[in-house]
């Protein structure tokens, strides 16, 4: 969801319901992004809104980069802990764990996961991670799926979500490793659906 302020969550949150009553079975989630203004506390009490008005399909998102920003390892997996309990509490049902758009040294989404497995995390509460199988560079292609290895490894992960990109073959392998890693359908793998915008097309000049 796109918002900036809690007005504008509660109408845009109440027309995904609406939607998703008309049409059964055609919203699978709503995510709510953590990045911008949507930070701290007021990250928590966006997915308990949207929760509210729409049960079990919200996705909090947990970012290294805007909520362990300044933080070291152990501050930043312990602000993780906080946010996935507050988040439950409020009514999310699943969190996606993510770096960022800038890989901090020492501290990331993989390290985040891999020492959160030492925490009691609430009862029901569903992990995600993300992927991104689109590199061009050989040694970024290894190095992502290291990282995600190491993610599933976990036992945390529910689900993984793709990022945009539009080459098949190597959509088609990710999806391979995905199941052999997790050995089996168990895991979700959550696809993206590609809308034109000039930003979008700006991206993908630099990425295939």
């Amino acid at each position: 969801l796109f918002f900036k302020t809690e007005p504008q969550l509660r109408a845009v949150a109440s027309a995904v319901a609406q939607f998703a009553q008309r049409h059964e079975g055609v919203v699978g989630g709503v995510n709510i992004p953590n990045k911008g203004d949507i930070v701290g506390s007021w990250a928590v009490q966006a997915g308990g809104i949207a929760a509210s008005t729409c049960p079990g399909l919200v996705t909090s998102h947990w970012s290294v980069n805007y909520e362990g920003k300044h933080k070291s390892r152990q501050q930043a997996v312990a602000a993780l802990e906080t946010f996935c309990q507050q988040a439950a509490a409020a009514g999310v049902a699943h969190v996606l764990v993510v770096t960022g758009s800038t890989r901090r040294k020492g501290v990331d989404s993989v390290i985040c996961l891999e020492d959160l497995r030492k925490s009691a995390l609430p009862a029901g509460l569903k992990l995600g991670c993300a992927f991104n199988p689109y590199f061009t560079s050989e040694a970024d292609i290894q190095d992502e799926a290291a990282r995600l290895r190491r993610k599933l490894r976990t036992g945390l992960i529910d689900t993984v979500w793709l990022q945009f990109g539009t080459d098949v073959d190597k959509l088609r392998r990710a999806v391979q490793m995905i199941r052999q890693e997790a050995g089996g359908p168990d895991v979700r793998i959550v696809g993206s659906l590609f809308v034109p915008s000039a930003q979008f097309l700006a991206q993908f000049r630099l990425r295939p």
